[in-house]
């Protein structure tokens, strides 16, 4: 059977009424209900041509079907007609009703009747080809009369009488030499499926342009915090937060989704990408052919093309503005900021949020400003316009005021994104002309403004290759069409629209809980704090904000449970990355001078270097600490540091000892030790020393003159010169 709708609507219904009024030249009359059940075991007919798309009068209609004999008999004399609705079908309602009529509905009025020349052996199949000039289908050929007209192709036994099969399309009759354009513009993510990073005590694979070999097998699992944040911290990456090549290359593979987006729309620059630099970055660094192939043929794509980055690994928006993640959110961009030109070659807009779903409420909108995002994708139905009465589709952007400044936000337009999603038709043929029938009714809706719709499709669009590429180029090619730029509809104005305001809060359950979020930004957090100890912390710091960020990926809302145990595991590992720096306690401290330093000995136990200021706080005025001292501590070493301090007063004090980074921010838990301060001891000692030391000058004189007398007298007699004065 073709593909089709079962089961008319209210505007189906109605449609079939007008329709009955048409003369139809349908030998034997149409199926019965009962035998439209039956269909899968009758012949069936399917559309697979029709060209020119859009028919100007003047032009030829050629319509190619394909009829299928799928009865265990034959069909001894197939009869194959043409028809078409000469009644212009004048909004999306009626699209959608048209394309919904089931084969029991009348086809509209008959153009052309075939009789194949042999009869359709079971199982066969047969193309049958109509060809009609445009003046001839009895279309009105007025300037006001352009748009879609239904067409559809029947098959029967005449031996039976009874017609087995109806298949539906359009005719695009433009009688018009110009026609009101719409602007339309396409935007497809670039997504992965859910982020997992290995656990730190797996094997640690080499950074990019690394020269350190990957070690063979599994590593211990009895692996340190020093062997952690060694691993990080050497030019080494224990898992960058991004797809493996084992995972990737299914997903980049011809019968993957990014491999079918990327054959859908690489060729049609018109279409938009916002993509994931992390998927990409693991795409490129993948040694699978498969992966390598779909990296070269994206980046091959980007010539001329909308080109817009999301934060690193697709963190959910939503979840993080419910569990003050902004810190998470900014480390998601500055991450894409840092690498996304490296690897794509080319530096993309990072200005545009994409939540997961679509834009839903003011609170994810207040996140989606403060970080700095100009521009962010609605969720359908949000934001609809003021009911006016008036069927008409606007303009899909509009300007949200918060807090943090004005945000543009796009709002898809909900037909033309399910048409892609789930096209209906039997081939490319038809449900390409659908998506031609619904712009051209598009454009036929009285506005004073100049229209520009989105489509864009959501994260998990599987498309086929075909039907997608059919329907994109159909857009292309429509005269009331002009496929533009996102960024075009960035930069103009919104529309005089009036639109119901967003709400304050929105609940989704797939989400990310806040509790969660709050504990992973909380890690983030500190090894921001912790980052500028290291000698390498922009290295260091990138492996946290990618492993930290891994549970948050919109991905991850398919997978709850695995989600949890993710980030429990990568919250732990985070805080002992962070963990090896202390104070080695020792004994109290007795301090006698006015000025001088007391030791405090850091300990390192971390497998990098570290770069720490020693602080020092007594808990009294007693004493008072100078300034802080930097020290270097060497990998697994210890260094003593000494601290100058000074004494006012005697007694004793608790010195806290703070290690902190270069920056300020405390590293480690803090440590403490007392000192007994002895101020006037100085004094004191100073007196008595000078004391003892004039006694004992004091003493040596008397000394010296007591042995003076005792022991150095000499007689006259001995000198001669006191002889003879004496006159001995």
């Amino acid at each position: 059977m073709s593909a089709r709708t079962r089961g008319a609507t209210l505007a189906a219904a109605l449609t079939a009424v007008a329709l009955a009024v048409v003369p139809s030249a349908t030998a034997g009359g149409v199926r019965s209900a009962v035998h439209a059940e039956a269909a899968d075991e009758a012949a069936d007919v399917a559309i697979t041509s029709i060209s020119p798309q859009v028919l100007t009068p003047d032009e030829t209609l050629t319509v190619i079907a394909r009829v299928h004999n799928a009865t265990p008999a034959e069909i001894a004399e197939p009869v194959v007609r043409l028809y078409v609705n000469r009644f212009r079908v004048v909004d999306r309602a009626g699209v959608a009703a048209w394309a919904d009529l089931t084969p029991a509905d009348p086809p509209g009025s008959m153009i052309e009747t075939r009789v194949l020349d042999a009869p359709l052996p079971a199982g066969a199949v047969r193309d049958v080809r109509f060809q009609v000039p445009g003046r001839d289908l009895g279309f009105l050929d007025l300037p006001d009369t352009w748009g879609p007209r239904g067409l559809a192709v029947s098959v029967a036994d005449s031996a039976v009488a009874e017609v087995s099969d109806v298949d539906r399309s359009f005719v695009l009759w433009q009688s018009a030499p110009s026609v009101p354009r719409t602007r339309v513009s396409v935007i497809v993510p670039l997504t992965g499926d859910p982020v997992d990073v290995p656990d730190d005590a797996a094997q640690v694979e080499p950074a990019q342009g690394s020269d350190v070999e990957e070690p063979a097998g599994d590593a211990s699992p009895e692996a340190t915090p020093a062997e952690i944040t060694g691993a990080a911290a050497s030019g080494t990456s224990v898992g960058t937060g991004v797809l493996g090549s084992e995972t990737i290359a299914p997903l980049t593979s011809p019968q993957g989704r990014l491999g079918a987006v990327l054959a859908a729309t690489g060729t049609r620059a018109h279409v938009a990408y916002a993509l994931d630099p992390a998927v990409v970055a693991a795409s490129k660094a993948s040694t699978d052919p498969v992966a390598q192939t779909w990296t070269s043929q994206l980046l091959g794509s980007l010539a001329g093309r909308d080109l817009f980055a999301l934060g690193w690994t697709d963190p959910d928006v939503a979840a993080l503005a419910r569990g003050d993640g902004a810190s998470l959110l900014e480390g998601a961009l500055r991450l894409t900021d840092e690498r996304v030109e490296g690897i794509l070659g080319r530096a993309p807009r990072t200005d545009l949020a994409w939540p997961a779903g679509g834009l839903a409420d003011a609170q994810t909108l207040e996140l989606v400003a403060a970080t700095g995002a100009r521009a962010a994708i609605g969720a359908p139905g949000v934001l609809a316009p003021a009911s006016d009465g008036r069927e008409e589709s606007p303009t899909g952007r509009t300007t949200v005021t918060t807090g943090s400044g004005p945000v543009v936000v796009l709002l898809p337009d909900a037909g033309l994104v399910d048409a892609l999603v789930a096209p209906v038709g039997s081939s490319p043929a038809t449900v390409a002309q659908r998506l031609l029938a619904e712009t051209a009714v598009i454009s036929r809706e009285e506005s004073a403004d100049l229209r520009h719709l989105v489509v864009a499709l959501p994260r998990d669009w599987h498309p086929d290759p075909v039907l997608a590429g059919a329907q994109l180029d159909a857009l292309e090619v429509a005269p009331w069409v002009d496929t533009t730029s996102v960024s075009a509809l960035l930069g103009a104005l919104d529309p005089t629209v009036p639109r119901v305001p967003l709400p304050a809060s929105s609940a989704d359950s797939a989400m990310l809980d806040a509790d969660t979020v709050s504990e992973l930004a909380e890690r983030f957090a500190f090894a921001q704090d912790f980052a500028p100890v290291l000698t390498d912390p922009a290295s260091f710091l990138a492996q946290q904000a990618a492993q930290l960020l891994a549970p948050t990926s919109v991905a991850w809302r398919a997978d709850p449970a695995g989600r949890a145990d993710l980030a429990a595991r990568v919250s732990a590992e985070a805080e002992a990355r962070t963990v090896g720096l202390t104070v080695v306690e020792g004994s109290d401290v007795s301090f006698f001078a006015r000025e001088g330093s007391v030791p405090v000995t850091v300990d390192n136990a971390l497998a990098a270097d570290a770069n720490v200021v020693v602080e020092l706080r007594p808990d009294s005025g007693v004493l008072v600490a100078d300034e802080p001292v930097e020290v270097l501590v060497a990998a697994g070493e210890q260094s003593t540091v000494w601290v100058p301090v000074q004494s006012v007063a005697n007694g004793d004090v608790t010195i806290e000892v703070r290690l902190l980074s270069p920056e300020g921010q405390l590293v480690a838990p803090t440590s403490s030790f007392a000192v007994r301060v002895r101020a006037d001891w100085e004094s004191v000692g100073t007196w008595a020393i000078a004391a003892l030391l004039g006694i004992g000058f004091v003493a040596g004189i008397v000394r010296t003159v007591r042995r003076g007398k005792t022991h150095t007298r000499v007689d006259a007699a001995d000198v001669p010169e006191l002889a003879r004065e004496t006159g001995e």
